[in-house]
């Protein structure tokens, strides 16, 4: 069994007991997703230390109107370690109104267009939120187009 979104790096519990745990009843991989750089880094540090551990790096799209959107450099060179496996969390949240929806498109855009670039390498795969969005997502993910000097 796969566990493909777990948060390891926000929980009260140390992610070892967490791992253990997981291992114990029958979890023999776990994806940690990173919801902004800081929480990047440490799913990262998390999958280094586990040998079933790996991330998927991305900006919660709660963010997207923040200084976090602001980081993608940092984020495209995240990516680039080998146990970083998917681009995520990423997408559209219209239940919660965290961060305007220009903005959500904007960053769901731009990392949908890093997902494309890496996807010719093994393993690159993305993780979508879609709350309460599901037309707008399906309309994104149709029809994004960035600028190749933007990636």
């Amino acid at each position: 069994m796969i566990d493909t979104h777990a948060h390891l790096d926000a929980c009260a519990e140390p992610a070892e007991a967490l791992v253990a745990r997981a291992r114990a009843a029958g979890v023999t991989r776990i994806v940690t997703v990173g919801t902004g750089i800081e929480s990047c880094r440490a799913a990262l540090a998390v999958a280094d230390a586990h040998e079933c551990v790996y991330a998927a790096l991305g900006i919660d799209p709660h963010q997207a109107s923040s200084s976090e959107a602001g980081r993608l450099d940092e984020l495209r060179a995240l990516l680039a370690h080998p146990k970083a496996v998917a681009v995520g969390e990423t997408g559209l949240d219209g239940f919660h109104h965290f961060a305007e929806p220009a903005d959500q498109r904007r960053l769901f855009e731009f990392l949908r267009n890093l997902l494309e670039k890496a996807h010719h390498q093994p393993g690159s795969e993305g993780q979508c939120e879609r709350s309460k969005s599901d037309n707008q997502t399906c309309d994104a993910i149709q029809h994004t187009e960035v600028p190749e000097d933007d990636v």
